[in-house]
C-alpha cells in the first residue's frame, strides 16, 4: 500500500469515527432516521426556541435562562431538565408580575418545586416548560448535529480534494521509482557484462603473463647456460694465454740472463787477465754462478705463485 493509500485510508476512518461520535456522543438521532414523532418534537423545540429567544431580546432572565439551556442541551438528565424547566417558569413569572420560585444550585428538585405545587397554576407552568425543554434541547442538538455534520462534510471534500492531489504526487512518484528502477535493472545488466568480459580479459591477461614468465624462465636459462660456456670458454683461453705468457716470459728472461752472464764472464776474465787480479777470477765466478741460480730460483717462484692466483679466480 502506498503512502497516498494509507493516507486515505486514515482519513476515511477518522472520518467516519467523527460521525459516529457526533451522533452517539451527543445523543441524537440522525436526520433520516426521525420518525413522525420526533419530527414533531424537532417542529416543536424549534417554534418554542424561537418564541424563548425572541423573548431575550427584551429580558435578562430569558438570555440567562437560554444561556443556561444552550449549556444544560449538552449533558442533559432529569434533574437538569427540571432546572431548565423552573428557570423558563421564574422568567415567565417575573414577566408576568407573579411571583418567582427562586432555586439555587444547591437545592433539590424536591426544595424549589415544594412551594409551586401549592400553587395549581405555577406548577402547570413549570410542567409545561419541563416538556419544552426537551423538545428544545432535541432540538437544539439536531441544529448542533447538523452543523458539524456541514462542518465535516466540508473538512471531508477539503481532505478528499487533498488526498486526491496526493495520491497524484504518489502516483507521479511511483512513475518515477519504476523509471528509475527500470534504468538501474539496465545498469546492472551492463555491469554484469562487463563484469564477465573484465573476468575473461583478466583470466586472459594472467594466461598470457604465465606464458611469458615461462618462455622469459627458459630464455634465461639459455641464457645462463650460453654465458656459462662462453665464460669457461673465456677462462679457458686466459689459461691458455697465462700459460703462454708464462713461458715467453721464462723463454725471455732466460736469453736475457744468458746474454747477461756471457758479457759478464767475459768481463770478468779481462779483468782477472792481470796477474795482480788473476786471483780474484775464481771468486767472481763463483758470485756469478750463484746470481744465476738465485735468479731462476726467483723466476721460478714468481710464475708459479701466478698461476696459482689465476686458478684460484677462476675457480
Amino acid at each position: 500500500m502506498t503512502c497516498g493509500s494509507l493516507s486515505f485510508v486514515l482519513i476515511t476512518l477518522a472520518i467516519f469515527a467523527l460521525l459516529e461520535t457526533l451522533v452517539h456522543g451527543n445523543n441524537v438521532e440522525l436526520p433520516f432516521d426521525h420518525s413522525s414523532d420526533q419530527r414533531q418534537r424537532l417542529q416543536n423545540g424549534e417554534q418554542e426556541f424561537q418564541r424563548i429567544r425572541s423573548r431575550a431580546d427584551h429580558s435578562e432572565c430569558w438570555e440567562e435562562a437560554i444561556s443556561r439551556l444552550r449549556v444544560g442541551c449538552k449533558h442533559l438528565t432529569d434533574v437538569e431538565q427540571s432546572r431548565l424547566a423552573i428557570a423558563f417558569a421564574n422568567c415567565h413569572f417575573e414577566k408576568s408580575g407573579l411571583r418567582k420560585y427562586p432555586c439555587s444550585e444547591n437545592d433539590s428538585i424536591e426544595e424549589c418545586t415544594r412551594d409551586m405545587a401549592k400553587s395549581v397554576l405555577a406548577f402547570n407552568t413549570y410542567t409545561e416548560f419541563y416538556t419544552h425543554t426537551s423538545d428544545i434541547c432535541f432540538y437544539l442538538q439536531s441544529k448542533v448535529w447538523q452543523q458539524k455534520t456541514e462542518d465535516t462534510i466540508n473538512k471531508l471534500s477539503s481532505t478528499s480534494n487533498v488526498v486526491a492531489n496526493q495520491l497524484e504526487v504518489s502516483l507521479t512518484n511511483q512513475q518515477k521509482v519504476l523509471e528509475g528502477q527500470e534504468s538501474s535493472l539496465s545498469n546492472q545488466g551492463e555491469i554484469l557484462k562487463n563484469e564477465a568480459y573484465l573476468k575473461s580479459a583478466l583470466k586472459t591477461s594472467a594466461e598470457s603473463a604465465k606464458e611469458a614468465f615461462l618462455d622469459m624462465k627458459k630464455a634465461t636459462a639459455q641464457q645462463k647456460a650460453v654465458l656459462m660456456e662462453t665464460f669457461d670458454s673465456l677462462f679457458k683461453g686466459v689459461d691458455r694465454i697465462t700459460k703462454l705468457q708464462s713461458m715467453l716470459l721464462g723463454e725471455f728472461m732466460t736469453l736475457h740472463s744468458l746474454g747477461f752472464y756471457l758479457v759478464s764472464i767475459l768481463a770478468c776474465y779481462i779483468i782477472t787477465s792481470a796477474p795482480r787480479t788473476a786471483a780474484a777470477r775464481l771468486w767472481l765466478f763463483g758470485v756469478l754462478s750463484a746470481h744465476i741460480v738465485i735468479e731462476r730460483l726467483i723466476v721460478r717462484w714468481n710464475i708459479t705463485d701466478k698461476e696459482s692466483q689465476q686458478s684460484g679466480t677462476t675457480t
